[in-house]
């Protein structure tokens, strides 16, 4: 039987593939074996300047960070839809560009946001990688501002 690789939490009944108990016990893992650039420090340090309301703000470095809810909240408040088709009628799904095997997998240059018939022609491989806009160049500078954690 597997446990969650970062509290040991027991994974029964999880799919063998699911390595941590939550996406939360993910994120905490993978900060802590994450590679921080000089550039993603700089980016730090300008957002604790500017974002000093908040318990969590000035950690977040990826809108991936945050929970699911979250997420759907912002990125209503800025009225985005779907990167390939934009459809905004209901929730869309972060997807990772070049999956999340890669270093700094959760970086806005590797994930985008698809609407769930994108999402799926994305891995039936009928929408190319390539066509796909990166929440670096979807989310606004000032996203972090739609955040009122």
């Amino acid at each position: 039987m597997k446990d969650c690789k970062e509290c040991g939490k027991s994974l029964e009944g999880k799919p063998k593939s699911q390595k941590f108990c939550s996406r939360s016990c993910g994120v905490i893992y993978n900060n802590k074996t994450r590679v921080v650039t000089d550039e993603t420090k700089e980016k730090l340090r300008a957002s604790a300047i500017k974002h000093s309301i908040g318990k969590h703000k000035a950690s977040i470095l990826s809108i991936w960070e945050l929970s699911s809810r979250t997420v759907q909240k912002i990125i209503k408040r800025l009225g985005l839809g779907c990167s390939s088709c934009g459809w905004d009628k209901g929730s869309c799904d972060i997807h990772h560009i070049e999956g999340r095997k890669i270093t700094d997998p959760h970086n806005h240059k590797n994930l985008t946001l698809l609407c769930p018939n994108c999402h799926r022609l994305v891995h039936e491989d009928k929408i190319k990688k390539e066509d796909l806009k990166t929440f670096e160049e979807i989310l606004p500078d000032n996203w972090m501002d739609s955040y009122y954690g």
